[in-house]
């Protein structure tokens, strides 16, 4: 070799060595940056011995990093729906400090054991009339509490919108500059890893897959399969819903005008911050809410006072008069006139009681007149005005419809048979849906809050009509009635049947059941997170002891460099000096 190609060697190994060794310093700098991988030179041989940098990469692992991300979607979704459940616990409190609407329900029925104990006494009637004012205003309060949560998730979501059109901006940015640099040959490990950190930020906002295609070029869609990312970011929209209606959903989340959240979406998003805000908007906070409806419309039904006028409310009723009188109306099947004379029995399921109605059509029976003989069979059996049935004479569409006055009795109908064919209709579930919002309209009587006593004698319908002080008999059945059983709504996710405070405390045990079940899948979704991000860190990150051994070889390598350069020059002295 002559000593122009081991000048050559040498300088091009310090060029070499001096790259590299930014590359280290480059390393050890991002040593706590969460998402910096370790940078690798690949350093080659050239023509003549000459030693270069062809080019950097970067440590990868798309497996442990898609695992991130789903562990970042799934952590964000379930922290979405714990925070919303810890804070229904803290606002209305547990059952132990005693201003829960299960707790209060528990006095109402004290206080009137004790004004049942002491008719004669003003206070205890007015101690009455007070735990019946404490657990209407509890129901209206948690109510409330119901509204700030589902507003304040809907609030969130607006936000979430707009950080992922910023994120996704963001990464477009980072995208076009990983894509030129890979195409011009150039160092885009930093800017690769700018661009991953963004959408792990994406991630927690809604569950992500990602792909890569040539020149780095970067593909995001959700976890359903909605395109996020392609070159451009499609646009993530949400206007906000205000208000939000009792009982129903909330505006979708969309993604380029298309739903991915609520009913109506055809690919809706399964993980991320933006599914479990609209989860507790939409279902944990109406499943709450409706279990308070439930509680204030069993207090009206078991309050209910029975007079000349038929049911009446009583101690509690509603503020909107229209809530205070509900029916229950199912869909049970179709009629249409029988081959032969035919024989059609079924059980009429109607508060708790089954009845059974049969009864024989004949060819010549049109709707008209089998309506008519069902509606009298079901007279005799349960009651006159109390279910009708309704059979359209175009579709053959039977409606059974059952009516009450501060009541909602629940109705179904099963066990259908008929000897031929013309009378179709499936075990029809008993529909005894809640009434939405009905917890922020419950009051007290304003007859009882001027005159507790009438809380004994009765509100509407007088029970005591020899006006005895010592009289017992309404409070006694009072009592009796909120242990009675009663059937309560779907929807609610408690009892569905039993008596009110058996209903109140199973409520109790939901909202428990539910805290306990996020904060368990909280904590592993948590541990699950952390756990990938070392595993992650361990196989691509930046290791201070591996760096720090990668220098020490690099000074070294440095110094032989340099003492080829030394021995060189003096070789190139020597040579000088003899010419």
């Amino acid at each position: 070799m002559s000593l122009t190609s081991a000048l050559n060697t040498a300088k091009s190994a310090l060029v070499a060595t001096q790259a590299q060794t930014a590359l280290v310093s480059r390393n050890i700098a991002n040593v706590n940056v969460e998402g910096a991988t370790r940078k690798y030179a690949n350093v080659v041989t050239g023509s003549g011995g000459r030693v270069e940098v062809r080019s950097v990469t970067q440590s990868a692992n798309t497996v442990l990093f898609r695992n991130m991300l789903d562990a970042t979607s799934t952590l964000q979704q379930s922290t979405a729906v714990q925070g919303g459940l810890d804070r229904i616990n803290e606002m209305v409190g547990d059952i132990a400090n005693g201003q829960t609407p299960a707790a209060l329900i528990g006095k109402l029925s004290d206080a009137l054991k004790a004004y049942a104990a002491s008719p004669t006494s003003y206070e205890t009637a007015r101690a009455a009339s007070s735990a019946a004012s404490d657990v209407a205003k509890a129901l209206q309060e948690g109510t409330g509490i119901v509204d700030t949560i589902r507003q304040d998730a809907d609030d969130s979501l607006v936000q979430a919108a707009n950080d992922m059109n910023s994120l996704l901006a963001k990464i477009e940015d980072l995208n076009k500059q990983v894509v030129a640099g890979t195409v011009a040959g150039e160092d885009i490990t930093d800017l690769s890893d700018a661009r991953d950190r963004a959408v792990g930020e994406l991630s927690k906002y809604v569950g992500v897959t990602v792909q890569t295609r040539g020149n780095n070029d970067l593909l995001i869609y959700t976890d359903s399969g909605v395109t996020l990312f392609d070159k451009v970011p499609r646009t993530v929209s949400f206007s906000g819903t205000h208000p939000i209606t009792d009982g129903a959903a909330g505006d979708a989340f969309r993604i380029d005008g298309v739903p991915v959240t609520g009913d109506t979406a055809l690919m809706p998003i399964k993980s991320g911050m933006v599914a479990g805000l609209v989860d507790l908007r939409d279902k944990v906070a109406v499943t709450y809410q409706s279990q308070l409806d439930e509680m204030a419309r069993g207090l009206v039904s078991a309050f209910k006072e029975s007079g000349p006028a038929g049911d009446q409310a009583g101690l509690f009723t509603s503020s909107v008069a229209s809530l205070a009188k509900t029916s229950t109306v199912l869909s049970a099947g179709t009629y249409a006139p029988v081959a032969a004379s035919s024989t059609v029995s079924f059980s009429l399921n109607y508060a708790g009681a089954a009845y059974a109605i049969s009864d024989t059509f004949a060819p010549t029976d049109n709707a008209a007149t089998a309506q008519s003989k069902i509606q009298a069979k079901i007279d005799a059996a349960v009651g006159a005005n109390k279910v009708t049935v309704a059979i359209d004479s175009s579709t053959g569409a039977i409606t059974f419809t059952a009516a009450s006055v501060a009541s909602k009795p629940a109705l179904g109908i099963s066990n259908v048979s008929t000897t031929s064919a013309g009378f179709i209709a499936a075990n029809a579930p008993t529909d005894n849906s809640v009434i939405p919002g009905f917890a922020r309209t419950i009051q007290v009587a304003t007859a009882v809050l001027n005159d507790p006593t009438r809380i004994r004698d009765g509100v509407t319908t007088t029970y005591n009509t020899g006006a005895l002080a010592g009289y017992t008999t309404r409070l006694n059945a009072l009592r009796a009635s909120m242990e009675a059983g009663q059937s309560f709504g779907v929807g609610a996710d408690a009892l569905r049947s039993g008596s009110l405070t058996d209903f109140a405390s199973s409520s109790v045990s939901w909202l428990a059941e539910q805290r306990s079940k996020a904060t368990t899948a909280t904590d592993y979704k948590q541990t699950l997170l952390d756990q990938t991000k070392a595993t992650l860190s361990n196989e691509t990150g930046v290791n201070l002891d591996t760096e720090s051994l990668k220098m020490l070889d690099l000074e070294r390598s440095y110094q032989a460099s340099s003492k080829v350069l030394t021995t060189i020059n003096e070789m190139l002295k020597t040579l000088m000096e003899a010419i």
